[in-house]
């Protein structure tokens, strides 16, 4: 998903497995299935404005469209090609412990921090606590995501 030429990225997997070898990735399924990065994504869209993602450049859905992944492993030459859907969940011990990480590691809301004022922070650090906190699984804050787990044959 983050290759430039990612027909060009299974061709080579495939030239370097023996033959019969098996191959497996892991993808994001479509953003509709995958809250963990969309929720914070919506959020910070309403504080700094960015052009759409190129559908076809490297991103975290690129290879989620339904049959892209299959397309692409069968384009670099894997047969037996298999995609399944596997849900997780990432969990927060409370919506303040998914801010401080998320503000650490998700690289939209770095930058919008970085480029905000105090007050404005303030106000997305509070719609990013409420969105959060609609994600409250009992005890701990859950966030739905879904990959996809590809295999193949050479």
């Amino acid at each position: 998903m983050f290759c430039p030429r990612p027909e060009t990225a299974a061709m080579e997997i495939r030239r370097v497995l023996a033959p019969g070898g098996r191959f497996a990735a892991a993808v994001w399924d479509e953003p509709a299935k995958n809250p963990f990065f969309t929720a914070m994504g919506r959020l910070v869209q309403q504080f700094v404005s960015a052009p759409p993602p190129d559908p076809e450049a490297p991103g975290l859905f690129r290879l989620a469209p339904p049959g892209e992944l299959e397309r692409v492993l069968r384009a670099g030459g894997f047969t037996d090609v298999t995609i399944e859907s596997m849900p997780v969940a990432f969990e927060y011990g409370s919506p303040e412990e998914y801010w401080d990480v998320q503000r650490e590691l998700a690289a939209p809301l770095k930058a919008a921090a970085a480029t905000l004022s105090a007050d404005e922070t303030a106000k997305l650090r509070a719609a990013v606590l409420d969105m959060a906190a609609g994600y409250r699984d009992g005890e701990v804050v859950r966030f739905p995501a879904q990959p996809l787990i590809a295999f193949g044959t050479r």
